[in-house]
């Protein structure tokens, strides 16, 4: 491992370019980075993060005018961009074509971020690409902030550390910026500072149950409040016997009306919820059974309901759903004339 001060980030360029993993602080945390377009370099740095190849890493930028070359930018994510990059935000957004597959891992997104900081933007303008930074620490562990620590973890491991300190301790805010905002990761930029400077307006949910999901419809709830959803709950509001498609129905109407924008149900087995909500026109619910499927549910329905069983599902895999689900947009391409289809079967008598 090289030590390199910053007034030689030539050398620490040099390394990346020869496909070499490097890591540099940041004005939030250390970051272990590589060239974008390299699959050898992705390999590396996934065996070095110890962990799974099933999380894309975040695509570091030397300006927001790179960031339109590698995904698409929307009125609102351009907002986004213009009020708080370069800073402590990675922003979601629909990749190009031609973006490595091991960058967007197939899901068709990309994070992006431009940092906050002089040397680092300088490192990747030396490079002449983007760089894939994820922070300097193994899965599951904190991330590391001083030069002393990285030398010490990551020893032979990686082709050279820039020494110095991090600026701060946080990992960057992420959010998924599409039709409505939604926080994934909540750094030093909080949501209402988001929406406060843009003028946006977070997404709306509607969660109910009947007896059989009141726990996890309270826990359903209380996950998507702490990520600054409004969330409306109307009900079931304690155990005792209720019927499910009384409030099915008021959930799945609120969708409809457009006074919520998603609507999650919960009863034991998730069925029944999800007959009743789709007796309204203008819903379209499924059941998460599974990742894929809350994903897909989205992607190729765009489904604006979901609906999950309490008694056979747990709770950790609905919460993770639940944020598939509210995090994934819709493709549209053919699957838009297949929703067609579906709204026109609403209007046949």
């Amino acid at each position: 491992m090289e030590h390199i001060e910053k007034a030689n980030l030539d050398i620490a360029a040099r390394l990346l370019a020869n496909e070499k993993i490097v890591a540099f602080p940041t004005e939030t945390v250390y970051g272990l980075g590589i060239v974008f377009d390299s699959k050898k370099a992705f390999d590396d740095l996934v065996n070095v993060k110890q962990r799974k190849p099933d999380k894309p890493f975040t695509l570091m930028c030397s300006s927001i005018s790179e960031i339109g070359k590698y995904a698409y930018i929307n009125p609102k994510a351009e907002k986004i961009i213009n009020k708080f990059l370069p800073g402590e935000l990675t922003i979601i957004l629909n990749a190009r074509p031609g973006v490595p597959n091991w960058v967007d891992l197939g899901t068709g997104h990309v994070g992006i971020r431009v940092p906050d900081d002089n040397d680092v933007r300088e490192l990747i303008r030396l490079v002449g690409k983007p760089l894939l930074v994820p922070s300097a620490n193994r899965v599951d562990q904190k991330p590391l902030t001083i030069d002393l620590d990285v030398i010490k973890e990551f020893d032979e491991e990686i082709g050279g550390v820039i020494l110095g300190q991090s600026k701060g301790a946080t990992p960057s805010t992420v959010i998924a910026a599409y039709d409505k905002i939604v926080m994934l990761r909540e750094g030093n930029i909080s949501l209402n500072d988001i929406l406060k400077n843009i003028g946006g307006e977070n997404m709306r949910i509607v969660v109910a149950s009947d007896h059989g999901g009141f726990e996890y419809k309270n826990e359903i709830r209380r996950h998507l409040e702490k990520r600054g959803f409004h969330v409306f709950d109307v009900g079931t509001f304690s155990n005792e016997s209720v019927n499910y498609p009384d409030y099915a129905a008021a959930a799945a109407k609120k969708v409809a009306n457009g006074e919520a924008d998603r609507g999650i149900l919960v009863c034991t087995s998730g069925e029944g919820v999800m007959i009743a909500a789709n007796k309204v026109k203008g819903v379209r619910a499924g059941i998460g059974y599974n990742d894929t499927v809350s994903r897909l549910l989205r992607e190729h329905n765009d489904a604006n309901v979901i609906t999950f069983g309490q008694k056979f599902m747990e709770l950790d895999d609905v919460i993770r759903r639940v944020d598939i689900f509210l995090e994934t947009p819709f493709d549209g391409g053919r699957h838009a004339n297949r929703v067609d289809i579906i709204k026109n079967i609403e209007k046949e008598k």
